[in-house]
């Protein structure tokens, strides 16, 4: 699904010291974008995931050294991903994409390839095999990344976020009791 690279200890250690992760990605690939802003957000890093490509652009705009941007496209030809990324490089954002084909103009910038080995053969359109192979290569980032952060600040930063996510559960039985 996912073929390793000597990138990927780079994209892990650039997601580690990032200011902040910025997903980019439209149609079936916004999808892995959120799930990708999710999982690292998890982990103590502002993240964002716009699915409007007009702030997309704005997003890639005030990006700048310390911040990285994920690309996410099959193809790696949608211009808006493409130009997104070509923004992001001018202002000295670390770039990495997660694509299938190589060459393709997403790679011009690119410091990080990320390469899925999923043929997406499917009828219709339909891109379950793509989104699985982009979501797996987030969880190989997402455990790389947990692994070097080590147990206890691991640890530290899931169990704030589980007390914060318990306020959920807490407010629904609360709404509840109050409508008997």
């Amino acid at each position: 699904m996912a073929q390793a690279t000597d990138k990927y200890d780079k994209a892990v250690m650039s997601l580690l010291n990032a200011q902040s992760i910025n997903f980019f990605g439209i149609g079936e690939a916004y999808i892995t974008c959120m799930y990708g802003k999710l999982k690292f957000s998890k982990l103590g890093k502002m993240c964002n995931a716009d699915s409007d490509p007009f702030q997309q652009y704005i997003t890639a705009e005030n990006l700048g050294l310390k911040d990285v941007a994920i690309a996410i496209s099959y193809d790696g030809a949608t211009k808006t991903i493409c130009d997104c990324m070509r923004i992001a490089r001018m202002n000295k954002a670390t770039t990495i994409s997660i694509t299938r084909k190589h060459p393709s103009v997403l790679l011009r910038y690119t410091e990080m390839p990320l390469y899925s080995v999923i043929n997406d053969l499917s009828e219709a359109g339909e891109k379950a095999s793509r989104r699985i192979s982009d979501q797996f290569i987030i969880d190989i980032l997402y455990y790389a990344m947990v692994n070097k952060m080590g147990y206890d600040e691991y640890s530290s930063q899931i169990s704030g976020v589980h007390r914060a996510v318990s306020m959920l559960q807490i407010g629904k039985e609360k709404n509840k009791s109050n409508k008997l």
